[in-house]
């Protein structure tokens, strides 16, 4: 996996900091899945993976240069309920709902905070079999 993701926060304890910080990660994942066919059409399934997550963050304040802000490499786990209709023979399409969980530890002087990311969210996939 491949994410991205762009914060912007601003902290009401101080009323005037704005921070922004940009996140892009690489995460290995690897899990079993088990799929149930109801009928030759139907499938129901759910995978669960372990990750390993790879961090890269940069921060800035208001309109500074951004800076490289350090973060360990971590791990976390997903977990994917799906339903999967096959309304041809090679052509699938999945539908599921995904919850997914890592630990993030920043370990930069500046920012040194341990917090969850955590991600709630339906998924779709088309999946062509050649």
């Amino acid at each position: 996996k491949y994410t991205t993701a762009n914060y912007d926060v601003n902290f009401s304890a101080t009323g005037n900091d704005f921070y922004e910080i940009k996140y892009e990660g690489s995460i290995p994942t690897a899990g079993l899945a088990v799929a149930f066919p109801l009928s030759d059409m139907f499938v129901i399934g759910a995978q669960a993976g372990f990750l390993y997550v790879m961090p890269d963050y940069k921060w800035r304040v208001a309109s500074a240069k951004w800076t490289k802000l350090k973060a360990d490499n971590s791990f976390g786990y997903s977990v994917e309920p799906m339903l999967s209709i096959r309304p041809f023979e090679s052509f699938v399409i999945q539908c599921g709902v995904r919850y997914q969980i890592y630990s993030v530890k920043f370990t930069d002087p500046s920012f040194n905070i341990t917090k969850n990311d955590e991600f709630l969210g339906g998924t779709v996939a088309a999946i062509y079999m050649f």
